[in-house]
Formats: C-alpha cells, sequence, structure tokens
C-alpha cells in the first residue's frame, strides 16, 4: 500500500512585496517626522513669542518707573533719547543736574539705559552743593550728562537689551511743553522677527521749571 505524503509550503514575500512594504513604511516615518517637524516649529514660535511679551511687559515696566512720576521732557532726541527732569529734591523749581535723568537708545549694543549724576561718595557735601548747580530748560543736558560722565560723576543701569529699534513721539512739539511720550520699540526674537512695542504715558505730575 503506497502512502502518499503531501508537502505544504509556506508562502514568503515576493520582492516586489518587500519594496511596497519598506516604501508604505518609509512615508509613515516621513509623515510622522513632518508632524513632530511642525510640533516643534509650532512650540518655539509659541515660546518666541512669550518671550517677546515677557520683554515687552518689562521694557515697559522699567521705562515708565522713570517717565510717569516725571516732571517735565526738557530736550528730546530721536537718534539718542529723551532727558527727564524726574523731582524736584531742591524745591526750587528748577533743574538741578542730580535731578536729572537721561533715557539713552544706544543704537550700537541694541540697549536702553538710563544714566544720572552721582557725586563719588568720598566728596564732600559742600562741594557736591557747589558742582550741582540749576540750568536753564534752554541748556543742552545730553551733552551736560556727557560731560559728567567724562568726569566720572554718573552712574548707568540698563532698562532694556537686544532693542533693534527706538521711535519717539511727544504730544507737543515743544518737548518742555509735552505731557505724554509715545515709544515704539522693536524687539527682535530668535527667528530674527521684529515686533515693535508701543508704549504710551503721561507725565501726570507735569511741571513747567522757572528758568
Amino acid at each position: 500500500m503506497t502512502v502518499m505524503r503531501t508537502k505544504q509550503t509556506s508562502r514568503g514575500f515576493t520582492v516586489l512585496e518587500l519594496l511596497l512594504a519598506l516604501t508604505v513604511t518609509a512615508f509613515v516615518g516621513l509623515g510622522i517626522a513632518s508632524m513632530l517637524a511642525m510640533v516643534r516649529a509650532g512650540a518655539a514660535g509659541e515660546l518666541d513669542r512669550r518671550s517677546i511679551l515677557l520683554r515687552a511687559h518689562a521694557a515697559q515696566r522699567r521705562l515708565r518707573a522713570y517717565i510717569s512720576p516725571a516732571l517735565n521732557i526738557p530736550q528730546m532726541d530721536p537718534d539718542r533719547g529723551v532727558v527727564l527732569w524726574l523731582h524736584d529734591e531742591k524745591p526750587m523749581n528748577n533743574i538741578h543736574m542730580t535731578e536729572l535723568r537721561v533715557v539713552w537708545y544706544d543704537a550700537g549694543n541694541e540697549l536702553i539705559t538710563v544714566e544720572r549724576v552721582k557725586f563719588p561718595e568720598a566728596m564732600s557735601q559742600v562741594l557736591k552743593d557747589q558742582l550741582d548747580l540749576p540750568y536753564p530748560a534752554s541748556t543742552d543736558f545730553f551733552t551736560l550728562m556727557e560731560d559728567q560722565r567724562a568726569l566720572g560723576y554718573t552712574t548707568t543701569e540698563t532698562l532694556v537689551d537686544d532693542v533693534m529699534g527706538m521711535a519717539i513721539e511727544l504730544s507737543d512739539p515743544t518737548p518742555a511743553s509735552a505731557t505724554r511720550l509715545y515709544l515704539t520699540l522693536t524687539l527682535r526674537d530668535s527667528t530674527d522677527q521684529d515686533y515693535d512695542v508701543l508704549l504710551a504715558t503721561g507725565l501726570s505730575n507735569h511741571t513747567q521749571p522757572a528758568f
């Protein structure tokens, strides 16, 4: 009696099927990679926008701390900055050097700074009083502050960094008569995209100096 055995063969992938499988896998991987790249780009963009908002808020807060309480704007230069008569510590209703604050825009270093006169601690009070003279409103206060800096009599604080531009507008053509100040700051994010930030603030204690 003859016993017949049947041989069962398993079917494998053909070359064409293997290529198709690899192609589908590659497309799926490419789609996932593209989706992840889009998610990363969106997250980076959101982070940049949040960073700009935080920097804008900090810039507005620091600048308002000097502008809002100021008594007067004796001088403004659109290329350099703005001079503020911050307070009248010596109640004579005129402008003394130590009562000034100069908000400078340093385009080369992309900085906004504030500078004031600060005499050396070792200097006698008598000499400080002799040097801290009143000045008429027609004085070039930018040059005055630069002269005091050359003598080593000023101190400077950085208010805002990475500033690509600053535009200044006043509510009156004559700076001393202006009661509102408008600043437009151009800030740049990590992708080199620029954002304009507007700061508008009034001088609630506006006062005209005596001379």
